[in-house]
């Protein structure tokens, strides 16, 4: 055994043996919370070993400064409860569109990296963000999703996946996975055993894949077992149910005996902590009460739950847990497994901070560098799917319309006017409801289409938004030249036949909307290949 194994080994034996079985229950529990500070009931969770970790969402990011300020305030609370271990402080920074801060710019979406089919890009991107959460006191991101996207209609996965190429998904989310981790940021492969082929959304209610394990093997679980062989952190499980299973097939994968432990360890050899997926998410709240979810989840084989939602009742949670193994429901030898893992983990990444010392400034990780290789990426990431009418390029002396989708709140949108005006000398834009456009913003659009030379109509998963389809064809009816540019999924492009060119972008950060008037314009060429088909 290695000398610094052995060490560790030793000296989480020792922790443990000074720990309560209470104490170690917390472990096993993060929590999300409200706010961009540390609420009271947050700090006396921690005082009390209630809970081994935390879990942030854009509601708890304004800036770095308060980041930074709010991730040490954690880890103070818990060094003064005598934690000797870090706490673990998650997030999912997957890029694209689920992205939780983008003050230090926005990471591309998985399926743009796929567009790409650079692993080197794969690796910058994964590097890029650890270096960033690094920076932030974030030492877990709950990314990458490594599943394989065989649904179309699976707007929950989208362009959050690589691709419907499980060997694509495989070596793109490994080399991310190293570019994360090489910023001592530890990574979590998601969705185990795989949600691509979901036809409905976990967070709202149950969903079903209807595949066999030599289905899930021969696709599914191939970028899993590349994660697994390049030493990924952690695994995620979905709550999604897989009835061909040959057991627990009815029970979500979250809460399943045989996915967590004969498939993942017995079968995969997967030796880090499995975490849950959120526990509050319809597919399994619809069904069990948080305490019972927690105890069937443990003892399935699950060493991390996720609670986005319910600090509230976080010690309902832990109580029930404690009932369950005083009562003989739940082993404490399955407590103490699930710990040592998660207090293994913990151990790696405070050696990891020692030897690597203080996290470089976010000033001083060349954002300038960082931003010129997002749009590098963008511009080798964007897709011409097709061009009948030979629309492309644009003659620069046109008037053109760019029509986009308002995505507020949610997402913050930079101006695409502004970069097509950097070749364009007239340009206007019309904003239509990303749900359901106003009857005036449908006059606006029709009326400065008619006006103007050429359109450039954009669509954000317009398959779950079909008004956006309806006000496409209206556009496109006028008769003038249209270019449709499909902002997220790229499965829009299919659902719309009336336009003479078609775009996938991938995503709509600012470095995606300067590529893309840059190729608009002829001044580059797109160099994307479609990681999925349409």
């Amino acid at each position: 055994m290695d000398n610094l194994v052995e060490k560790r080994q030793q000296a989480i034996e020792k922790l443990i043996a000074g720990m309560s079985m209470e104490r170690l229950v917390g472990q096993l529990l993060v929590t999300g919370f409200e706010g961009v500070e540390a609420p009271p009931l947050l700090k006396e969770h921690v005082r009390n070993h209630l809970v081994g970790g935390v879990i942030l969402f854009r509601r708890n990011i304004f800036d770095a400064d308060q980041t930074r300020y709010l991730t040490g305030g954690v880890q103070h609370a818990a060094g003064e409860a005598g934690e000797e271990l870090p706490m673990l402080v998650m997030i999912d920074q997957e890029g694209g569109k689920v992205t939780r801060f983008d003050f230090a710019g926005r990471l591309p979406s998985a399926m743009a990296l796929g567009a790409a089919g650079s692993r080197s890009y794969a690796y910058i991107a994964g590097e890029s963000c650890g270096k960033v959460l690094c920076d932030l006191g974030i030492n877990v991101n709950c990314a990458p999703v490594l599943d394989v996207l065989t649904n179309p209609k699976n707007t929950c996965i989208g362009t959050r996946s690589f691709g419907s190429s499980p060997e694509l998904v495989a070596e793109l989310g490994a080399e991310y996975i190293n570019g994360l981790q090489s910023a001592d940021v530890m990574a979590v492969a998601k969705h185990f055993p795989g949600l691509g082929a979901a036809s409905s959304d976990t967070h709202v209610g149950p969903a079903r894949i209807d595949k066999s394990v030599d289905e899930l093997l021969e696709c599914d679980l191939k970028p899993f077992e590349e994660a697994f062989r390049y030493g990924v952190a952690m695994v995620m499980a979905t709550h999604a149910e897989y009835p061909k299973l040959p057991r627990d097939g009815e029970l979500p994968a979250s809460v399943s005996p045989y996915v967590l432990t004969e498939l993942l360890r017995s079968r995969l050899d997967f030796r880090g902590p499995a975490v849950t997926d959120d526990l509050s998410m319809g597919a399994v709240a619809g069904r069990y009460g948080l305490g019972e979810a927690a105890v069937r989840a443990i003892g399935a084989g699950a060493d991390l739950l996720l609670f986005c939602h319910n600090l509230d009742e976080i010690a309902d949670v832990h109580s029930a847990i404690m009932s369950a193994i005083k009562g003989g429901g739940l082993q404490s030898e399955r407590v103490l497994e699930a710990a040592t893992r998660v207090l293994w983990l913990k151990a790696e990444l405070k050696d990891r901070v020692a030897k690597a010392g203080k996290a470089p400034p976010l000033s001083d990780l060349g954002p300038d560098m960082q931003e010129l290789m997002f749009y590098e990426i963008a511009e080798n990431a964007i897709c011409v799917v097709k061009d009948e009418n030979r629309l492309l390029p644009v003659d620069v002396d046109s008037s053109v319309l760019v029509v986009l989708p308002d995505l507020r709140p949610s997402q913050k949108l930079p101006s695409l006017r502004d970069a097509m005006l950097d070749y364009f000398d007239s340009v206007s834009e019309a904003i239509y409801g990303l749900d359901s456009p106003s009857s005036q913003q449908v006059d606006v659009v029709l009326r400065k289409a008619a006006a103007t030379d050429i359109v450039i109509f954009c669509t954000f998963s317009a398959g779950s938004h079909p008004k956006q389809l309806e006000l496409a064809e209206k556009v496109s009816s006028l008769g003038k030249p249209c270019i449709l540019v499909a902002l997220d999924e790229p499965f829009d492009l299919s659902l719309l036949k009336g336009f003479g060119a078609a775009i996938a972008a991938f995503g709509f950060a600012e470095p995606t909307f300067r590529a893309l008037a840059s190729i608009i314009a002829g001044e580059s060429s797109a160099g994307g290949r479609m990681p999925v088909k349409i």
